[in-house]
């Protein structure tokens, strides 16, 4: 039996893997609650790198449409940049608020602070030589903005876009190597990993272009296997290439594979994923000050992982409830006119 996209289908499998993205973040992150160890596989880190392949997969899908002139097409990118800003911003603005609150006070005097609220990098205050923000995984949050900024030019040059952002982000990473910046937005923004939203972009053209294309569901689980197996080996490469092309297999196998499906609990956990994402390191605070009380056979690292995915995916699904879904529907009520919201292409049960 094969499978391919059909123009109707919804795009579960990026919701599900947004979701398991997020745990493997979460568990990543869980080393944070253990005493130091000798070894860690750091394979749950590169839940940021599926992330950021199916944002640029799901930015080109929900970009589809062609302004007829500039000014529709300004328009377009007007509605675009407004969107990501209703759903990405005012969370993490809480997120950062969160994590400051006990020096608030202080922390908003300097310049620096207000750098992270406006998604510029800066010098990690708390972490020599990285380029992070005091909330330490706002860093990806900032890619995603420059992302966001880069796809809504783009826009403006109809359909251009995607190449055009394309060979800018190749070109970012091209400069960094033959100019070597030296400035924390210069490293920043030329680092390999950009190419991952471009991975994105083109996962989303060959199945606009291809969509027909029929792919025997035993090679897409294959291929699956194969990027998941990649992604654990992570070989000694750019990580653009070592992450990344993986992070890309796993996108497009896992979107095929998981079309005419409807697995409703890992949907959830899709919705829930960017509370989860930024709520997760807030939620390990009292977590361990809890397992501080429990007896070491009862803080194993497997246990250990387990309590703090279970953990972090129920503040993340509480928070996606009570906070950011009220939030983004009083937002969209208020800053997205009828006319255009009304106007919008609903992007399946993936909200962009």
């Amino acid at each position: 039996m094969a499978s391919h996209p059909g123009a109707t289908e919804t795009l579960n499998g990026l919701q599900y893997l947004r979701g398991i993205a997020a745990l493997m973040v979460a568990a990543h992150h869980a080393r944070t609650l253990l005493p130091p160890l000798e070894h860690w596989d750091s394979v749950g880190a590169a839940g940021v790198d599926i992330f950021f392949v199916i944002s640029g997969y799901v930015m080109a899908y929900s970009s589809q449409r062609v302004g007829r002139d500039l000014g529709e097409r300004g328009w377009l990118a007007r509605d675009f940049l407004l969107k990501r800003f209703i759903r990405v911003v005012p969370l993490y603005w809480l997120a950062l608020l969160w994590t400051i609150r006990p020096e608030a006070a202080t922390l908003l005097a300097q310049p620096g602070t207000w750098l992270d609220f406006l998604f510029v990098p800066r010098p990690s205050p708390t972490h020599p030589g990285q380029v992070w923000p005091r909330f330490v995984p706002g860093w990806t949050i900032n890619y995603e903005v420059f992302f966001y900024l880069l796809l809504g030019v783009g826009i403006l040059f109809g359909s251009a876009r995607n190449a055009l952002v394309c060979a800018a982000l190749a070109g970012l990473v091209m400069a960094g190597q033959l100019l070597a910046p030296s400035s924390a937005p210069g490293r920043f923004y030329t680092n390999g990993v950009v190419l991952e939203f471009g991975f994105g972009i083109l996962l989303f053209e060959i199945d606009r272009r291809w969509n027909g294309l029929a792919v025997p569901r035993p090679l897409l689980t294959l291929l699956l296997a194969a990027g998941a197996f990649a992604l654990w080996w992570h070989a000694n490469l750019p990580s653009a290439i070592s992450l990344g092309l993986p992070a890309a297999l796993i996108v497009w196998s896992t979107l095929r594979l998981a079309q005419g499906t409807e697995i409703k609990w890992l949907l959830r956990l899709g919705a829930a994923s960017y509370s989860i994402y930024l709520f997760h390191l807030a939620s390990y605070k009292g977590l361990r000050k809890a397992l501080n009380l429990l007896p070491e056979p009862l803080t194993s690292v497997p246990l250990v992982i387990v309590i703090a995915c279970l953990t972090a995916t129920l503040a993340g699904l509480l928070i996606h409830h009570w906070v950011e879904t009220p939030v983004l529907e009083l937002l969209r009520r208020r800053l997205l006119p009828e006319r255009r919201a009304a106007r919008g292409r609903p992007l399946a049960t993936v909200d962009p």
